[in-house]
């Protein structure tokens, strides 16, 4: 199992992301009804993108997935249709290899990072 050559990756990852940003579109949709003020959306999308990225990291690990699978599953699908997955499973695997500081800076730092730059970026441009 090779992997496949650039340009072959890329429409491969192009293809999954077009899938994940549609099913992101369609959870989105559905939600359109709940008249909220909690992002219910976004909360559905980053949640069963977590369940996703553990159930196919973990088929992948007991079937092995021929590398056109991961990157049209893990970079394409699973990227456009959240990167939270990624984040949270990044930051197991943190815990899991360095221990639990290590996986609670990273944690830290991405969300707090993330809301300063959120506010810079916001305050920049407003």
């Amino acid at each position: 199992m090779s992997t496949p050559n650039p340009v072959l990756a890329a429409a491969i990852v192009g293809a999954g992301g077009f899938a994940g940003a549609l099913a992101r579109y369609g959870v989105a949709r559905a939600w359109v009804a709940a008249d909220s003020t909690w992002p219910l959306a976004t909360l559905t999308v980053n949640l069963l993108g977590c369940f996703a990225i553990g159930a196919a990291k973990a088929m992948s690990d007991r079937h092995g997935f021929d590398p056109a699978v991961t990157l049209l599953v893990f970079a394409g699908f699973l990227g456009a249709f959240t990167t939270f997955s990624t984040f949270s499973f990044d930051a197991l695997s943190l815990a899991r290899e360095s221990g639990f500081l290590g996986a609670a800076v990273y944690v830290g730092v991405s969300v707090l990072g993330g809301l300063l730059l959120t506010w810079a970026g916001w305050s920049l441009v407003r």
